[in-house]
């Protein structure tokens, strides 16, 4: 933390003092300018965060922000007292922060007082309940729109069509399907976010679980003339703690997956090893693979790779996130590698 300069005024030595034992607990960044913006006094954690930053020096050398430079003259200039503005800190990290400014009268001498407070999180959680709630009236507005049309078109044209009835009333229940799917994984992501700092406390074998998620997964690997085969080189009595509903459901999606999105007549493995203090489960298939600037954000919700081939296997775009957020709540790791034309693994270490 910047003490209080020797050579500065009685005044401003004075109020420095007062800042420095004030901002001893505070999170935020603090500094205390002339009416010129030139530094007089900073806390640790602006320095932590500003490591340039000196005593002596112009302010906006740093705080590089038009927005906060503008209202900094205001209050200079004595338009108002005091005054709020907020702007993004560009950077390797953009960062948006809230700013308040106070002009400090002390006799004949004056100082603006700017405290930032860093709004970066409430941002983006603002940002990603907008985002949330666009994506789920995306995913709702077409099947709905479908079925609205198909009433209509039966209430009317085809009222009297059995064989147009009969596939209309297909397709209308496999749009309800749909939706009745969209809306589970919905509630399912809401219990995860409120149970995500519980951690499980039931003893499982996880040789058992993952066994019978490859097993009840064998009509649809079938179906596509798809190998699933299981390499689980722990022993089965090995424990972990979790809840064995939501490890069948990490699984579950990840073989599925690989089976969903590999071509007719390929091999998906499930390897288990032991490593360290961990169990690791390796879901490999030989499909696609996937393009490593995808990769960052495949456990985003409604995040698609291709989203033509997502919608024609039904997928909304959940799963994945699902997944990630039950493997942190068993404090596991998710780890994706992939290659394009050459398959993807996906990787779940869960500690012992």
């Amino acid at each position: 933390m910047v003490n209080p300069e020797k050579n500065l005024s009685f005044e401003t030595t004075k109020i420095a003092a007062a800042l420095f034992d004030a901002a001893k607990a505070e999170k935020n960044e603090i500094f205390l300018t002339d009416l010129n913006g030139v530094l007089l006094f900073s806390n640790a954690v602006a320095e932590k965060n500003f490591p340039n930053l000196k005593v002596g020096t112009p302010v906006f050398t740093f705080l590089r922000a038009p927005l906060l430079k503008k209202t900094f003259d205001n209050v200079r200039d004595g338009a108002v007292e005091t005054a709020e503005t907020r702007f993004i800190i560009r950077g390797t990290i953009e960062r948006n922060m809230h700013a308040e400014l106070i002009r400090i009268q002390e006799e004949k001498e004056s100082f603006i007082h700017i405290r930032l407070h860093d709004e970066t999180e409430q941002v983006k959680a603002a940002t990603a309940q907008r985002d949330f709630v666009a994506n789920v009236s995306h995913e709702l507005r077409t099947p709905l729109a479908s079925i609205a049309g198909f009433v209509e078109t039966l209430r009317g044209p085809a009222k009297e069509d059995e064989e147009a009835r009969e596939k209309f009333l297909e397709i209308m229940a496999a749009q309800a399907d749909r939706m009745n799917a969209l809306i589970q994984s919905l509630l399912s992501l809401s219990r995860l976010e409120l149970n995500q700092h519980t951690a499980p406390t039931t003893k499982l074998r996880l040789k058992a679980i993952v066994t019978d998620a490859a097993t009840a997964l064998a009509p649809l690997a079938e179906k596509k003339q798809i190998t699933v085969k299981t390499a689980l080189s722990f022993a089965e009595t090995e424990e972990i703690l979790g809840d064995k509903d939501e490890l069948f459901r990490v699984f579950q999606n990840l073989i599925e997956n690989a089976i969903k999105y590999s071509p007719e007549e390929t091999q998906v493995t499930v390897i288990g090893e032991k490593i360290d203090k961990n169990l690791v489960i390796t879901v490999r298939d030989q499909g696609f693979g996937i393009a490593p600037e995808h990769l960052p954000r495949l456990t985003e919700r409604f995040y698609r790779v291709d989203e033509a081939r997502n919608r024609a296997v039904g997928g909304a775009g959940l799963g994945l996130s699902i997944v990630h957020r039950i493997i942190l709540r068993h404090k596991g790791k998710l780890d994706i590698e992939s290659e394009v034309g050459k398959g993807s693994d996906f990787k779940v270490s869960l500690p012992l």
